[in-house]
This record gives C-alpha cells, sequence and structure tokens, in this order.
C-alpha cells in the first residue's frame, strides 16, 4: 500500500529532526531551492521532494524512485539504478526527461542519511552543458578558421612569390638589351684572340709567348661571361630563402660591375662611395640585388628622360645598429603627389608599357620583412635619393 503524502513527509521531518535538522531548515533551504531533492527509504519510496521538482517532473512524494530512474538516460554505458540510490555517490552528466519530455542534463549527489533513508540531490547543469557544447563548436569554428587563414596565409605567400618573381624577371627584360652586349662584348674578344692564334698556327713556328697571352685574354673573356651568367642565374633564381651574414658593398659592387657599362652608354656616369669598412648584415643576397637593381633602373629612367647629364650616385655607410645604402639620381624629381605614392603597387610614374608599377613596392615589402626602411627624398626639378636601411641583425629586433 502507498505511504500518504503526509505521513511521508512526517517520517522524513521525524528522521531529520533527529538528525539535528529542523523543518524550518527544510522550509527555508530545500524547500526554496532551484535545484531538486528528495528523500526517500530503502524499500524505494519517496517519502519527500522538494517544490522545484515536483513542478519538472511528474513524481510526487509515495512514488517509487524507479519511476525516477526510467527518465534516465545515460551517455556512456554507465547506468544509474536501484542500487546506486541506496548507496552515497555522485554521478555527473546524466539526461533526464521533464515533465515538458525536453532533455536536462544533471549532476546527482546521492547521502546515506541514516539507516535506512537516503538523499538524493540534482543539480540542473542544462546551461552549463549547452555552454561547453558551444564552446566546443566554437572550438571547431575556430579551428576551421584557422585552417582557412593557414590556406589564405600560404596563398598570398605563394602570390608574394610570383609578384617577387615577376619583378625580378621585369627588371631583367628592361635591361636584357644590355645584357646582351655585355655577353656579346666578351664573345668578340674570344673570337678575335682566336683568329690570331690560328693565324699564327698556321704560318708556323708561333711565338710561344705571343699565344699564351692570347690566350690568357681568351681566358679572361671566358671569366668575364662565366660572372656575368653566375649573376644572372643567381638573381633570376626562385628561392627566397638563404638569408646569412654577408657584406652589403660586395653585393652592390657586383651589380654595379654587371651593369655600369649598359647603363653608362646613354651618357650616364655612375658614381661610387664604398663605405671603407666591412658593412656586414644578415639578408639574403638576392633580394638586396633586387632591391637595388630596381633603385638603379629607376634612376636610370629618371637620367635617361632628362636632357642634362645623368649623374646616379651611390654611397654605402653604417648608421648605428643600421647598414645602410644611397641611390640618388640628377633627374625631374617627383611631386608630392607622386613622392606618397610611390610605394604603393601598381603606381608609377613611368610611361605606359614601360612599367607595372611593382618595382618598389616589392623591395619596400622586402625591406619591411626584415625590420629594415627604404625612405625617399625627392623634389620636382632636384632629382631624388632612396635610401635604404637594414639592421645588422634583424632577428634580434622584437
Amino acid at each position: 500500500m502507498p505511504v500518504a503524502k503526509s505521513q511521508n513527509r512526517k517520517s522524513a521531518f521525524k528522521v531529520l529532526d533527529g538528525q539535528g535538522l529542523s523543518v524550518e531548515f527544510l522550509g527555508t533551504i530545500v524547500e526554496g531551492s532551484p535545484d531538486w531533492f528528495l528523500i526517500y527509504n530503502s524499500d524505494g519510496k519517496i517519502l519527500y521532494s522538494n517544490s522545484s521538482f515536483r513542478t519538472h517532473f511528474s513524481i510526487t512524494d509515495g512514488n517509487e524512485i524507479t519511476d525516477l530512474l526510467q527518465l534516465s538516460n545515460f551517455k556512456s554505458e554507465r547506468t544509474l539504478n536501484s542500487e546506486m540510490m541506496l548507496d552515497s555517490g555522485y554521478y555527473e552528466e546524466l539526461i533526464i526527461t521533464g515533465s515538458n519530455q525536453q532533455e536536462i542534463a544533471v549532476d546527482v549527489f546521492i547521502q546515506t542519511l541514516s539507516k535506512g533513508l537516503y538523499s538524493a540531490h540534482l543539480k540542473d547543469i542544462s546551461e552549463k552543458a549547452q555552454l561547453q557544447s558551444e564552446s566546443i563548436k566554437r572550438h571547431a569554428e575556430v579551428n576551421r578558421l584557422n585552417q582557412e587563414l593557414s590556406l589564405s596565409q600560404q596563398e598570398m605567400k605563394s602570390m608574394q612569390s610570383a609578384l617577387v618573381q615577376s619583378g625580378k624577371m621585369a627588371a631583367l627584360g628592361e635591361l636584357s638589351a644590355g645584357i646582351a652586349h655585355e655577353l656579346n662584348q666578351p664573345l668578340m674578344t674570344i673570337r678575335g684572340y682566336a683568329q690570331e692564334v690560328e693565324y699564327l698556327l698556321k704560318n708556323g713556328n708561333p711565338n710561344k709567348s705571343e699565344v699564351n697571352n692570347y690566350l690568357g685574354e681568351v681566358i679572361k673573356s671566358v671569366d668575364k661571361m662565366a660572372k656575368i651568367i653566375k649573376y644572372l642565374r643567381t638573381f633570376a633564381s626562385s628561392s627566397l630563402d638563404g638569408y646569412r651574414d654577408l657584406n652589403i658593398n660586395e653585393i652592390l659592387k657586383e651589380t654595379v660591375e654587371v651593369f655600369e657599362n649598359q647603363i653608362s652608354k646613354n651618357g650616364i656616369t655612375i658614381k661610387t662611395n664604398w663605405y671603407a669598412g666591412k658593412l656586414n648584415c644578415f639578408v639574403n643576397p638576392i633580394q638586396i640585388e633586387q632591391v637595388f637593381l630596381n633603385l638603379l633602373t629607376n634612376a636610370r629612367d629618371a637620367v635617361t628622360a632628362e636632357s642634362s647629364k645623368g649623374i646616379i650616385s651611390i654611397r654605402t655607410f653604417q648608421d648605428d645598429k643600421f647598414v645602410a645604402f644611397e641611390v640618388q639620381d640628377n633627374g625631374a624629381g617627383m611631386s608630392d603627389f607622386e613622392k606618397n605614392k610611390i610605394f604603393d603597387p601598381f603606381f608609377t610614374t613611368k610611361e605606359v608599357g614601360k612599367g607595372m608599377g611593382l618595382g618598389l613596392s616589392l623591395s619596400f615589402s622586402m625591406i619591411e620583412k626584415v625590420n629594415g626602411m627604404m625612405l625617399v627624398d625627392s623634389s620636382l626639378g632636384n632629382g631624388s635619393k632612396f635610401t635604404v636601411k637594414i639592421p645588422v641583425d634583424f632577428r634580434t629586433i622584437s
């Protein structure tokens, strides 16, 4: 026979009173709690349930505890059973179906009050579970966005590499006629000395010393050609790696040596002022060559456009913790508008078809990448001066 509701409560209160817990305590603390409280005996009879529990479930005092167990649905293989309900324990993240048939996530704490009397405290953790679920979803979304960002960065890096390579090819393309001349000149020298040696051999009794001199000139010309080809092969390389400690003077001198003749053929004078000591810094030599060659060809174009005698001045120097080089011309100079836009991608002061507007933009990016600076000083009628400053070792700069 089921125990009457009032009798159940009286029985529970009596036991609680024997435990030093008053009815007033039960009324003010347990009855008013948003959590769900049950008191039941070893026969599985519910002796007491607080108002919050009765509101959410269709179980009242006098029902069997098994009625509650039937509402339980574990996510794991563990199942809350009647044996567990008669033993103290803590069970996390159970799913219980409420009176509105909605699933509620709860933590269950079971405690033995006295022999044959137990309490169950059920705490609604639905909000916590929802937050955890949302957190997991957001974490997955962040991971997805990170993957997309990583792919975008890889694509951007690939595009930047392609732009850099395009800039290098454009610079070489602008100088291709001069490069052909630089290679043709030693070829003609080789041909001339080879013909002289052939003539001496045909006429018998050649002068050994004279032949050796001719062959020595041939070797010099071959070495010159090899040096030019090696420079072009290195410069045209698509590699952007290979940072190392190098003397800036040596890099710039080699570039001037390769292109000086063809730049000077139009009456342009190149003046150099190399720093007396070593001017070492941690750089990628190919990138520095590209930056310098862009500045050199821009200076050539600026003075070529002028009717006056063109002068390009090159200077290297030490500036505190930076090594620096300048390329200055006596061309037409730039307006303030042009000067403010000069490092923007695809902006150019050259005629249509004579420049892509990428050279200075790419150069600026490469110098900025190593925590360096590229500065411009120019005004209309007074030429332009570009100054590049590179840290001795950009890895030491935070």
